[in-house]
């Protein structure tokens, strides 16, 4: 004798986000084929399929330190100190960075190592290396 057995589920949801929804479905069947009282086979099978849209809640960018005077015209011939860094809002300089854009001419990629970038705000225990907004770390 069979005992056939199945669950089925299907979703769909939004949330209170914009932007933000799911949909599921789902089928599992269960048979079951009793040979004798202690002795049965059974089979069992399961088939699903969810998608989902996730609204982003963190925030995309960081809060930058540059102190928005600080300019580079190419590589400086000395490298800045982490004091010198700080207090210019800039980050240590990339290391090999191969960066392509339909801006440059075409196919054309640019290297910007040793290029530096405007840093993110950060704490640090030695005051002269703390990230600053208005000059004040």
């Amino acid at each position: 004798m069979a005992v056939p057995a199945s669950n089925v589920i299907e979703e769909t949801s939004d949330t209170w986000r914009d932007n933000e929804w799911t949909e599921r479905w789902g089928v599992a069947l269960a048979l079951k084929y009793n040979i004798t009282k202690k002795l049965s086979i059974r089979l069992e099978g399961e088939v699903s399929e969810r998608k989902e849209a996730k609204a982003l809640t963190s925030m995309r960018d960081r809060l930058s330190s540059w102190d928005g005077k600080t300019t580079f015209n190419g590589i400086p011939a000395v490298a800045l100190t982490q004091a010198q860094r700080s207090a210019a809002g800039v980050s240590s300089p990339f290391p090999m960075r191969w960066v392509q854009n339909t801006s440059f001419p075409s196919g054309a990629l640019l290297n910007f190592q040793n290029s530096y970038y405007s840093a993110a705000i950060g704490q640090s225990g030695t005051l002269a290396n703390t990230g600053r907004i208005n000059n004040v770390p």
